[in-house]
């Protein structure tokens, strides 16, 4: 998995991932139409149409699935609890729980994220 399709794309086993996984599902990406980095969505076999429907999707909502069985946009309609941990993915957001985990009992993580979040 990663969130980068150019790490997907240059990667020694592009090969292997375009063959071995045929479900892939899309993050949205405001940068999809730019020609560098469209090149490598096109690598997983990304149409233009694709490419504008991941270009113009929502952040942290609407996903684009694709695979044998069909294509389609998504949105996970999370409440704010939810997104706070699921949408905990900046390098800040890492930080934090780097710290978290260090100095705050494992059974207390769950309450420190929600407070960081303001939903103590």
């Amino acid at each position: 998995a990663t969130q980068e399709p150019a790490d997907a794309a240059n990667a020694g086993i592009s090969a292997t991932i375009i063959s071995a996984c045929p479900t892939r599902i899309f993050l949205p990406d405001a940068e999809a139409l730019v020609p560098e980095v469209a090149q490598h969505y096109q690598t997983f076999g990304l149409s233009q149409t694709e490419l504008s429907i991941i270009a113009n999707a929502q952040a942290k909502q609407d996903y684009y699935y694709r695979s044998s069985q069909g294509r389609r946009l998504f949105s996970l309609d999370v409440g704010p609890v939810a997104l706070s941990f699921c949408g905990f993915s900046t390098p800040k957001h890492q930080q934090y729980l780097d710290q978290v985990t260090q100095k705050v009992p494992a059974r207390h993580h769950a309450a420190a994220i929600l407070k960081y979040n303001r939903l103590d």
